[in-house]
Protein backbone atom coordinates (compact mmCIF):
# COMPACT_ATOMS: atom_id res chain seq x y z
CA UNK A 1 0.00 0.00 0.00
CA UNK A 2 2.01 3.43 -0.99
CA UNK A 3 2.06 6.01 1.75
CA UNK A 4 -0.17 8.60 1.38
CA UNK A 5 1.54 12.13 1.18
CA UNK A 6 -0.85 15.48 1.51
CA UNK A 7 -1.67 17.23 -1.74
CA UNK A 8 0.13 20.84 -2.79
CA UNK A 9 -3.51 22.39 -2.35
CA UNK A 10 -3.74 20.87 1.43
CA UNK A 11 -0.46 22.80 1.98
CA UNK A 12 -0.78 26.14 0.71
CA UNK A 13 -3.91 26.45 3.10
CA UNK A 14 -2.37 24.48 6.05
CA UNK A 15 0.62 26.14 7.93
CA UNK A 16 3.27 24.76 8.53
CA UNK A 17 5.18 24.11 11.41
CA UNK A 18 8.23 25.92 10.63
CA UNK A 19 6.25 28.59 8.83
CA UNK A 20 4.46 29.76 11.70
CA UNK A 21 5.62 33.07 13.70
CA UNK A 22 8.34 31.70 14.89
CA UNK A 23 9.06 34.90 17.68
CA UNK A 24 5.71 33.71 19.37
CA UNK A 25 6.71 30.40 19.92
CA UNK A 26 9.80 31.13 21.03
CA UNK A 27 8.18 33.82 23.23
CA UNK A 28 5.98 31.64 25.00
CA UNK A 29 8.97 29.08 25.62
CA UNK A 30 11.24 32.02 27.05
CA UNK A 31 7.76 32.67 29.37
CA UNK A 32 7.51 28.92 30.43
CA UNK A 33 11.76 29.03 31.31
CA UNK A 34 10.90 32.16 33.09
CA UNK A 35 8.12 30.77 35.35
CA UNK A 36 10.34 27.37 36.01
CA UNK A 37 13.17 29.65 37.40
CA UNK A 38 10.97 31.46 39.16
CA UNK A 39 9.46 28.53 40.06
CA UNK A 40 12.67 26.97 41.29
CA UNK A 41 14.01 29.98 43.37
CA UNK A 42 10.76 30.48 45.34
CA UNK A 43 10.99 26.77 46.38
CA UNK A 44 14.61 26.93 47.37
CA UNK A 45 14.38 29.97 49.54
CA UNK A 46 11.30 28.75 51.80
CA UNK A 47 12.92 25.43 51.77
CA UNK A 48 16.05 27.04 52.77
CA UNK A 49 13.69 28.82 55.67
CA UNK A 50 11.98 25.80 56.40
CA UNK A 51 15.39 24.24 57.05
CA UNK A 52 16.72 27.37 59.53
CA UNK A 53 13.76 27.31 61.33
CA UNK A 54 13.91 23.22 61.79
CA UNK A 55 17.59 23.98 62.88
CA UNK A 56 16.73 26.46 65.55
CA UNK A 57 14.00 24.61 66.91
CA UNK A 58 16.50 21.30 67.36
CA UNK A 59 19.06 23.86 68.53
CA UNK A 60 16.34 25.08 71.42
CA UNK A 61 15.27 21.46 71.77
CA UNK A 62 18.41 19.92 73.06
CA UNK A 63 19.34 23.26 74.94
CA UNK A 64 16.36 22.91 76.45
CA UNK A 65 16.63 19.39 76.97
CA UNK A 66 20.12 19.37 78.42
CA UNK A 67 19.74 22.41 80.21
CA UNK A 68 16.61 20.59 82.60
CA UNK A 69 18.19 17.62 82.73
CA UNK A 70 18.80 15.79 85.84
CA UNK A 71 22.53 15.55 86.22
CA UNK A 72 23.69 11.87 85.75
CA UNK A 73 24.65 10.11 88.48
CA UNK A 74 28.24 9.85 88.42
CA UNK A 75 28.96 6.08 88.65
CA UNK A 76 32.91 6.73 89.69
CA UNK A 77 33.76 7.53 93.30
CA UNK A 78 34.12 11.27 93.92
CA UNK A 79 36.68 10.57 96.97
CA UNK A 80 39.68 11.10 95.75
CA UNK A 81 41.63 8.87 98.57
CA UNK A 82 41.47 5.36 96.89
CA UNK A 83 43.27 6.52 93.74
CA UNK A 84 47.14 5.70 93.51
CA UNK A 85 49.31 8.45 93.45
CA UNK A 86 50.35 7.59 89.56
CA UNK A 87 47.18 8.23 88.31
CA UNK A 88 47.00 12.11 89.79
Amino acid sequence: MPIAFPSRRAALFEPSPISQNSTQTNLQKTKWYWIAFITVVINTLVFRKIVEAYSRLLFFWFFVSGRFARPAKSKHCTDATHIRQGDL
